[in-house]
């Protein structure tokens, strides 16, 4: 069985939730990333926090110069765990319609996230089969 830790990216940049937003919007640019994990002082996982969070504070004239990653994340409302299988992982991000998956430790802290490209990556390299929705 293919797990998320088998596909997993475990590099995973983090952010405050009291970073300034032009200083998050800036690690996400300069990582290449499109959004990143929010961890408390404890590093649990508490948003996530992406670059459509930006752009829709922007469009709905919500952003103000102090405004910080807190005031702009999307809060955690589901998770998984390393050792779930892949195919839990498209089932909940194609029910929730959910672009990042975060996968956490008991403690709730990050050690990896899920995107579409790690799951379409699995399936080029011919480890997860799209056909039966079954692991290679």
């Amino acid at each position: 069985m293919l797990t998320v830790a088998d596909i997993m990216t475990k590099s995973v940049v983090t952010l405050s939730p009291f970073e300034p937003l032009a200083q998050a919007a800036d690690t996400l640019a300069m990582m290449g990333v499109s959004g990143a994990p929010v961890c408390d002082a404890g590093a649990r996982a508490i948003g996530v926090f992406s670059k459509s969070d930006v752009v829709g504070g922007l469009v709905e004239g919500r952003l103000r110069p102090d405004a910080v990653v807190k005031d702009h994340m999307t809060k955690v409302t589901v998770s998984l765990r390393a050792g779930d299988p892949v195919t839990r992982a498209v089932s909940v991000m194609a029910e929730r319609s959910i672009h990042r998956l975060l996968v956490v430790d008991d403690d709730e802290h990050v050690v990896g996230i899920l995107s579409p490209l790690d799951i379409l990556k699995a399936i080029h390299d011919g480890r997860l089969r799209l056909e039966s929705g079954t692991e290679a």
